[in-house]
């Protein structure tokens, strides 16, 4: 029986198989589908993928389209827009990607249940969103799992016996960096930190560059018919891709500032453009490392997915860091890993539990468990009345979290009050549950006032993933 699991990426979506007989990949032909939709406010067509992606700006500057980039950053905004006749809600949007991207396994009947692999970062209200768009795609989420343990479970054979594991995954949208630790069977999320300077970037400043060789000094790139923009990014990515194996490439443009232009792209051309923007990536990677409370000896792997690792210069400063040189592992096919790390994740459904104790602060400076490490969702609801201490018209709830160091080393979770009579010792009643989209939901009411209540959801929750048993498994398989 097949396993899917799904990457919903900032500038890419992009789903993976894995049975008994390994994995296959499903996106836009060779790549990961664009996340990015062109709504057509007159007829209400969404145009996906590629067809939107490469007629962005000119589409956008008609006025005739709505553009959303990347559908993900309109999960939990709340937006909506009217095109054909109808409202169109950001699931509805987002679940147009999904349909796209499911036509393409039709042939294999569809995807009727997926894991989904989210950022560490993701709010509860995004995916609340997310579960909506894939229920309109058709598509049951089984599951929820941050992108970069995804990426460990991918590669769970190559860093079975390390004790620290870094995730570098520099994608189109976002450079993300994680720090992960395995203890025994179980992978436990130390540290991340991101960047919003990835693939994208990268395009538009090797277009920026290309463009003061072609069009004299007189007019700048931002000045430049949309339609012109388009076409050299389209072509600057295409090319990017295969300076990844040769030393040049060229850019053939049928219409730039009026007429046919053809330009010969060299990787020491580009190298200036973009020296910063990959310096910066390395920075960030040890930085994360630091955050993490390590040296980089300590990492015994790094493991580099994403598309834009495929970029020549961020492999030659890998190269030649004395820190990361050695540990340094480079996907063969980095655009797919985190989808396939989630079909890994689906073969084995509920293999996390928290990592972490969080709990309530109570007004003598004592602390009450809420959960704790090992607890794991089984969509149990706990309870427990608590009372003033105090005539006051408000309780007020504190939560925290604490690690292995203990509650003496405790931060802030969350915080919030409940209305309440005022008078006291009377009776607060909290409740709580692990939810499906690895939150903590906690409620608060005052039995005097009724049934009113105040709930907060808490992320980011460190879990600890089960590598283990069924898990194990299922990546002796996964090549």
């Amino acid at each position: 029986m097949s396993a899917f699991g799904i990457d919903f990426g900032t500038t890419t979506t992009s789903a993976a198989e894995l049975d008994s007989a390994g994995f296959r990949d499903y996106g836009y032909g060779q790549r990961p589908l664009s996340s990015s939709v062109a709504l057509d406010l007159a007829t209400g067509e969404a145009l996906v993928g590629a067809d939107a992606k490469e007629h962005l700006e000119e589409r956008e500057a008609s006025g005739k389209y709505k553009i959303i980039r990347s559908v993900k950053s309109v999960l939990a905004s709340g937006d909506a827009w009217r095109a054909g006749g109808k409202k169109w809600t950001s699931a509805m949007i987002t679940a147009e990607v999904l349909k796209s991207l499911n036509k393409q396994v039709s042939i294999r009947g569809g995807i009727r249940a997926a894991t989904f692999s989210v950022p560490v970062d993701v709010k509860p209200a995004a995916l609340k969103v997310l579960r909506e768009a894939a229920r309109i795609a058709g598509i049951h989420v089984n599951g929820i799992v941050k992108e970069s343990t995804a990426a460990v479970f991918r590669h769970l054979k190559r860093v079975r016996s390390c004790r620290y594991v870094a995730v570098f995954d520099w994608g189109g949208g976002t450079l993300d960096v994680s720090v992960l630790e395995i203890r025994g069977d179980v992978i436990y999320e130390r540290y991340t930190k991101g960047m919003p300077e990835a693939g994208d970037k990268i395009d538009e400043d090797i277009a920026r560059r290309v463009h003061t060789q072609l069009i004299d000094e007189s007019i700048s790139f931002d000045h430049m018919h949309e339609r012109d923009r388009d076409e050299l990014r389209v072509e600057c990515e295409r090319a990017k891709c295969e300076l990844s194996k040769e030393d040049e490439s060229y850019i053939q443009l049928q219409q730039y500032g009026g007429r046919a232009r053809v330009f010969r792209l060299t990787r020491a051309f580009c190298r200036p453009a973009l020296l910063s923007t990959a310096q910066r990536a390395i920075d960030l990677l040890a930085f994360a490392i630091s955050g993490a409370a390590l040296s980089p000896d300590a990492i015994d792997q790094i493991i580099v997915i994403g598309g834009s690792s495929r970029l020549w210069l961020l492999r030659e400063l890998f190269e030649y860091d004395d820190r990361f040189a050695s540990s340094a592992y480079f996907s063969e096919k980095p655009e797919w890993d985190v989808a396939r790390g989630a079909a890994v994740v689906d073969s084995a459904p509920g293999c996390y539990a928290v990592a972490e104790t969080i709990g309530l602060e109570l007004s003598d400076g004592d602390h009450f468990e809420l959960v704790r490490p090992g607890d794991r969702i089984d969509g149990r609801k706990q309870s427990i009345s608590l009372a003033l201490v105090e005539d006051v018209p408000a309780a007020n709830v504190v939560l925290v979290k604490w690690g292995d160091a203990g509650a003496s080393h405790r931060e802030l979770a969350d915080q919030f009050t409940v209305e309440t009579q005022g008078f006291d010792l009377e009776a607060v009643d909290l409740s709580w549950e692990l939810t499906e989209d690895l939150t903590l939901a906690v409620d608060g009411r005052s039995k005097a006032r009724g049934l009113t209540s105040e709930r907060r959801e808490i992320t980011p929750i460190r879990f600890g993933y089960d590598i283990g048993g069924q898990i194990a498994k299922q990546s002796a398989i996964a090549v």
